[in-house]
């Protein structure tokens, strides 16, 4: 089976005061198509910084990052976005809905970023299988919490990308408004072929996945930390 995630000598220094420390330093590993993981970790351990550089969005310090066959560090800022675009969907923790347009326009935000055709009909069939048929028309502000975590959940999904990315998405909801988005994201990934890579602090959340992975197992840059 194809990987979408290939990682090899993956390394993240940071500097700060005139100091280096290291965030991320992960040998290798692979993640296949269509497999959903959850990667399990307390906040500082390097979590959003790993998905940040899977998507794209930061540059590792050294080794390579390849995303359905392709290297991203051979890409160009205009071939990242575009790439991005297409392949990849974000579930953001602060969800960065837009708040002056409609939950159906937000999710339309998606599709045009990508460059492809926009497809109002997918979009609303997205909103439709997230349980939002007759809030489309809302803004953010109208939405509940629960609510706009599934517009994010539905821009996420609306290119068709191979690979969804959540960091935290359920850090701002209550335990039953969590299940019901974690479940969901889930199955629509699995109906939608995506992979899934999560991550999240919270033991209830990670204990919905088959296969979680503690990060500092993953991650050697904190070897001997406290877990």
């Amino acid at each position: 089976m194809q990987d979408v995630i290939t990682l090899r000598d993956l390394s993240m220094i940071l500097s700060a005061a005139g100091n280096s420390f290291p965030v991320l330093s992960i040998p290798e590993w692979r993640l296949e198509a269509g497999r959903q993981v959850a990667l399990s970790g307390p906040s500082g351990c390097g979590k959003t910084t790993f998905l940040h550089i899977l998507a794209g969005l930061l540059s590792p310090t050294g080794g390579s990052v390849e995303i359905c066959g392709r290297r991203l560090d051979q890409m160009t800022e205009a071939e990242l976005d575009s790439f991005r675009a297409g392949h990849i969907g974000y579930i953001f923790q602060s969800l960065n809905l837009l708040q002056g347009f409609t939950a159906l326009e937000n999710v339309l935000l998606g599709i045009s970023f990508s460059g492809k055709k926009v497809d109002k009909e997918a979009a609303k069939l997205l909103l439709e299988r997230v349980g939002l048929a007759d809030r489309m028309r809302h803004c953010p502000a109208q939405l509940s919490m629960g609510q706009q975590q599934r517009v994010a959940v539905a821009r996420s999904l609306v290119n068709k990308p191979a690979l969804i990315l959540a960091d935290e998405p359920t850090g701002s909801l209550d335990p039953v408004n969590s299940s019901a988005v974690i479940d969901l994201i889930r199955e629509v990934c699995s109906e939608e072929k995506c992979s899934l890579v999560l991550v999240s602090h919270e033991q209830d959340v990670v204990a919905r996945f088959e296969e979680a992975v503690p990060f500092l197992e993953l991650n050697i840059a904190f070897a001997g930390a406290p877990r």
